[in-house]
């Protein structure tokens, strides 16, 4: 079987990929503060087993990463206080566990033992890096653009946002929670605020977003005639030889 079939799989497997990872964006089209995805690909070169030195590479393509878009999405205004989001590149420091997270938009509760929390379960950090607590789960919570958590008068703490200097090095944790690593090299935040009321709209551009599942589908089916051409050649060449 000719070598090229190989190259022809590895790039629908490749197309098969960026097509999971372009469905994904479409799905969240609509979640808070969503970053969308995009596949990054490499070519590689490699030798079939046994060719001679002067046999020519075949390429293969592999989806080498997907990377985060971290552009901000619109901000809306909702008016409810539990909607908090930011405006800049920040992101806010959570706990899920033992697990120190980071997102970009809150829904805010106060559970029953007065942990400050989003919906999603994970509990807010402070810039000490401890969980924020409030005596009355039924408190009246406010925050100020500087990240100040206020009930009443009084300020009980200061929500961590930090500022990631290589934001590529952030991983997913679900669909709006990331992880970072050394390489992200966090710091506090300089020029992001944040924003009690408002709601960050997913940075997913729907029209851009079909525009790719089309095309990533085109060559996704491109490729499969190339396989099966590949497999119709070498079907009527062992025809032949088997004639002989």
């Amino acid at each position: 079987m000719a070598d090229g079939i190989y190259s022809a799989v590895s790039g629908a497997v490749a197309q098969a990929r960026r097509l999971d990872v372009v469905a994904n964006n479409l799905a969240n089209v609509s979640t808070r503060g969503f970053k969308g995805g995009r596949a990054a690909f490499a070519e590689i070169l490699a030798r079939s087993a046994g060719a001679s030195s002067g046999s020519a590479d075949v390429r293969y393509a592999e989806l080498t990463t997907t990377k985060i878009d971290l552009r901000p999405g619109a901000l809306r205004q909702s008016g409810k206080k539990s909607d908090v989001s930011l405006e800049g590149p920040g992101l806010f420091a959570v706990k899920r566990g033992k697990e120190t997270l980071y997102t970009r938009a809150l829904d805010l509760r106060v559970d029953q033992r007065g942990t400050l929390m989003d919906t999603r379960g994970v509990a807010l950090l402070d810039e000490r890096n401890k969980v924020i607590r409030v005596a009355d789960p039924n408190a009246d919570v406010r925050i100020g653009e500087d990240g100040s958590v206020r009930v009443g008068n009084k300020q009980l703490a200061r929500l961590q946002i930090v500022e990631a200097l290589s934001p590529q090095s952030l991983s997913r944790r679900g669909e709006t929670l990331f992880a970072a690593t050394p390489a992200a090299k966090l710091r506090l935040a300089q020029s992001t605020r944040a924003r009690q009321g408002y709601i960050e709209s997913s940075n997913v551009n729907f029209v851009r977003g079909m525009t790719e599942m089309i095309e990533a589908s085109r060559s996704y089916e491109a490729f499969h005639r190339v396989i099966s051409t590949f497999k119709e050649v070498d079907s009527k060449m062992t025809t032949i030889a088997d004639r002989r």
